[in-house]
């Protein structure tokens, strides 16, 4: 991760510490990912709530948060991008050319920062382009975004013989049957116990009419279109290496787990002029929580996959793992 790197070596020249330094620098990370998803629904305190949970409080989130690597950066950046898209799909203003400047070089720093996360941008920079205003705001936006990225791979052909980083030929995506059932298994455990699954249902269970309720839906997947779509390919990729090492916690889709939430949320948004059963949300969420605090119980004393029933570190906890 070269932006990683780069982040760290100025964080050593300013204060004599890296490790140190970037955990605080993880940190304020952590607490920005997490004030922007609380901000961007503040004219809806229970939603507001249900971000909290899904956001500050997996177990996979506050690991990574201090376990080093690239993924809180990743995972500020990422939320910003989302955050700029879920404004501009539900707000009356129409897209202006920093709006499309700011998601492409946005895209450009994820990348630096793990090159998969092109295949989250792509949705993204194609709905800011169909709604681009001139062929000249799409080329300024797309020169911006592409510089950092474009010099570092020049650079890393030139210096290292190859633009690929190591860990793509250590973590090589797979396709055989075994890995993809792993993989998958995997994959909806940490979706559900990190409350993603419930947030995606509880709009359902907890508003009425279900008719009116589908329309929220349908409405919302419109909105967020291409958050949706660039989820989606992120969990495709996902069943090809997720449980490859130092993958454990899930550290593939953390950085993605704020943006889950935004979409999950915003249908709470969308159904909020319905007849809400306000006991059925209270039930859920406390029980999110309750599930969530005894995740970071199995993590820090049984397993660094949490409750997830496969993947790496089965039997080692945080203590045992240190």
């Amino acid at each position: 991760s070269p932006l990683h790197a780069l982040v760290t070596a100025l964080l050593f020249a300013l204060t004599g510490h890296t490790v140190l330094a970037y955990k605080v620098t993880a940190l304020c990370t952590y607490l920005l990912t997490t004030f922007i998803v609380w901000q961007l629904f503040r004219l809806h305190p229970r939603v507001q709530l249900l971000a909290l949970v899904l956001v500050a409080l997996p177990p996979g989130v506050l690991l990574w948060v201090f376990g080093g690597l690239e993924t809180p950066l990743l995972m500020l950046v990422v939320t910003a991008a989302s955050a700029i898209v879920y404004r501009q799909a539900t707000s009356a203003t129409s897209q202006n050319n920093a709006i499309l400047t700011a998601i492409f070089v946005l895209a450009g720093l994820a990348f630096l920062l793990r090159f998969d996360s092109i295949l989250f941008f792509i949705p993204l920079m194609a709905a800011g382009m169909m709604k681009a205003k001139s062929i000249r705001s799409v080329s300024v936006a797309i020169t911006m975004g592409a510089v950092l990225p474009v010099a570092w791979l020049i650079f890393a052909y030139q210096y290292y013989g190859d633009v690929l980083p190591t860990s793509f030929y250590e973590k090589t995506p797979q396709l055989t049957a075994t890995v993809l059932e792993k993989n998958l298994l995997y994959t909806l455990s940490y979706l559900l116990y990190s409350g993603i699954v419930v947030a995606l249902l509880l709009p359902a269970m907890t508003y009425a009419p279900f008719d009116a309720v589908s329309k929220a839906y349908g409405r919302s997947v419109r909105d967020t279109w291409c958050l949706w779509v660039g989820l989606s390919l992120v969990l495709i990729y996902g069943l090809t290496m997720a449980t490859s090492h130092m993958m454990f916690s899930f550290r593939h889709f953390v950085p993605y787990t704020p943006a889950a939430a935004i979409v999950a949320l915003a249908i709470f948004v969308r159904a909020s002029e319905l007849q809400p059963r306000r006991y059925l949300f209270t039930v859920a969420v406390t029980a999110m929580v309750i599930a969530q605090v005894y995740q970071h119980q199995v993590t820090m004393s049984g397993s660094l996959n949490g409750l997830a029933p496969t993947g790496e570190f089965r039997n080692w906890g945080v203590r045992k793992y240190n």
